[in-house]
């Protein structure tokens, strides 16, 4: 298993040029192609009780999105001829969530921010990456709005209650799981999980894991 169609969502947040980093590195090392997809804040035009309101705003907001969205085009364009990873440009418009989910439906790994309280430009709407990976249906990474990744996946923790959701989490993850030089399971062990033996707390993956990851361990809480 491998991630073969990557799409980062890019934006003119201060953390735009970090997720093009993120996205560059796993596309170079898996071989992928590279899909950026502009999203903006669109304001929904029922916010305004008159069109002619909507229509004023548009126009005198236009001008500024396309000088905007230029030069992020510029920085994701020659990030990718100074790398040579294969990839395209998307720019889309539309309520943000609902366009990248379209892309995402049809990707290995999405690649996204998160609302950054103390940047506006992050923000594309209400518990967006939460929508995201709801609607994709597919593998979503969170690049976080403070700290560093480098090198994405080198460490990798996975949480593990023996569910069917933390089942798909760890499949999808399988790439970084091999990616990664070291890989740690939390596992939260209550009564009843004590009762249903070593499965819920994990013990059987990290057996079944040995070779498939380098490095593995597994911590639990009581």
């Amino acid at each position: 298993m491998s991630y073969k169609t990557i799409v980062v969502q890019l934006d003119t947040s201060k953390r735009t040029a970090a997720r093009i980093d993120c996205a560059l590195h796993l596309a170079r090392h898996f071989g992928a192609h590279l899909t950026g997809v502009y999203s903006d804040f669109t304001l929904d035009p029922r916010f305004y009780y008159e069109r002619s309101g909507a229509e004023r705003y548009c126009t005198s907001f236009e001008q500024t999105c396309i000088d905007r969205r230029a030069r992020v085009e510029n920085m994701f364009r020659s990030r990718l001829a100074q790398t040579k990873v294969a990839g395209n440009w998307v720019a889309k418009e539309g309520y943000a969530p609902i366009s990248l989910s379209r892309y995402s439906r049809c990707a290995d790994l999405t690649i996204t921010g998160q609302h950054d309280p103390d940047d506006p430009e992050a923000y594309l709407a209400d518990r967006y990456p939460e929508q995201l990976v709801l609607s994709a249906g597919r593998p979503v990474l969170v690049v976080l709005h403070t700290g560093a990744m480098n090198p994405v996946g080198a460490k990798v923790l996975v949480a593990w209650d023996d569910s069917r959701e933390a089942t798909r989490a760890v499949h999808d993850a399988l790439p970084f799981l091999q990616l990664a030089k070291r890989t740690v399971m939390i596992t939260i062990v209550g009564e009843a999980d004590k009762r249903r033996g070593p499965r819920a707390r994990g013990l059987d993956l990290v057996q079944r894991s040995q070779g498939r990851v380098r490095e593995s361990s597994i911590a639990r809480l009581m």
